[in-house]
């Protein structure tokens, strides 16, 4: 089992550059750890575990066939059997027999659940987990290392004097001959947070759509309903994630005629699948206000010089903000982004050197 989570370590390392925000992290570094170790647990527990055990009536069937057929078939629960009182209406949550339609001998079909997600929660969790990955992974590939080749040897902890002075040279070079040249690249990044905000929407709608209506409002029904009465209590740990359920199996011979059996069937793989969704429900409706949030926060730093001077003046001595502020107010914001990640990248002790020295020549840029 270890084994099968080590090559996850790789998404906790550190990176020697930093080349976008805390909130992007968040998605392509926890959400894709999460949804990983999940979809390994649930395929090791169906691996070494078992994922259906049925019991058929009266004994008549080999229990192997029975499981089998259920297993690739789908199980079902009963809809209005949720709302019956236990033991003396119904013997288990969702679990009656199927109600007949008024007037008819016939069985009401659309009063069953089928269950047929378990298969693939595994293979939706590792979907689920590229799919945060693909911003990260489209501005990775086009930020190309350009900030890890500017900041390269001013992100040392201990660095020559000489070798200093001529790193910042080098950078005080690089923003002149690039003046107003960043705002292509600015505006790529600001579309792959964007892309961050639409994927966690588009994965609320699907872990929906996956779980039959049942996605969007299963955490806070699993927080609030120990309050119901618990004669009557609709679990939704175990309306979404049954661990007991029917199914109905069809067998006969060759002649045509055939027999029907209700068999009830555990789902011992649903009590991981319970737990594991409400973490899941938890960390989508997070990730989902927190990147909405973010992009309030971008929004304000293309409409507002003034915010950009308040976000990057921490990162700069208070001897040169002056300097910095005017720097920003002049620049366009995609030139502000690059200063902002090169403040990030370089310490503030480095940072500051660069701002005394870019602003001793910004001045005269406009007289060139």
């Amino acid at each position: 089992m270890y084994s099968l989570f080590s090559g996850l370590k790789s998404l906790t390392k550190p990176q020697s550059t930093t080349i976008d925000s805390a909130v992007c992290k968040v998605h392509y570094r926890f959400a894709v750890l999460v949804l990983l170790a999940f979809s390994i647990l649930v395929t090791a527990t169906q691996h070494f575990g078992e994922l259906i055990k049925c019991m058929p009536t009266g004994g008549t069937m080999p229990t192997d066939m029975v499981q089998a057929w259920c297993l690739i078939h789908s199980t079902f629960t009963v809809k209005s059997a949720w709302n019956l009182t236990i033991p003396s209406e119904a013997i288990y949550p969702g679990i009656s027999k199927v109600p007949i339609i008024p007037n008819t001998n016939r069985e009401n079909t659309d009063d069953l659940i089928y269950h047929t997600y378990y298969l693939w929660v595994p293979f939706v969790l590792l979907l689920m987990s590229v799919t945060f990955y693909i911003p990260r992974f489209i501005w990775k590939t086009h930020e190309g290392g350009r900030i890890k080749n500017l900041v390269t040897g001013l992100n040392s902890a201990i660095i020559h004097p000489e070798l200093k002075e001529n790193g910042i040279n080098v950078v005080v070079s690089y923003f002149q001959q690039n003046v107003n040249n960043h705002n292509e690249f600015f505006f790529t990044y600001v579309f792959c947070e964007s892309l961050n905000f639409i994927n966690v929407v588009f994965q609320i709608y699907i872990m929906n759509e996956f779980l039959g209506g049942a996605f969007m409002s299963y955490g806070w029904e699993v927080i609030t309903y120990t309050d119901w009465s618990p004669l009557i209590r609709n679990d939704p740990f175990r309306r979404v994630f049954p661990t007991l359920t029917k199914c109905r199996f069809r067998f006969g011979a060759s002649s045509g005629d055939y027999h029907i059996h209700d068999t009830l069937c555990l789902l011992p793989i649903n009590i991981l699948n319970q737990k594991i969704f409400v973490v899941i429900w938890l960390l989508y409706w997070f990730l989902f206000f927190l990147t909405l949030i973010s992009l309030v926060f971008r929004l304000m730093t293309i409409v507002t010089p003034f915010f950009r001077t308040w976000i990057t003046s921490s990162h700069c001595f208070p001897k040169y903000r002056n300097d910095l502020d005017r720097i920003i107010r002049s620049s366009s914001v995609g030139d502000w982004f690059m200063l902002h990640l090169l403040s990030v990248n370089i310490g503030r002790s480095n940072f500051s050197e660069f701002i005394d020295k870019y602003s001793a020549t910004y001045t005269l840029m406009p007289c060139e």
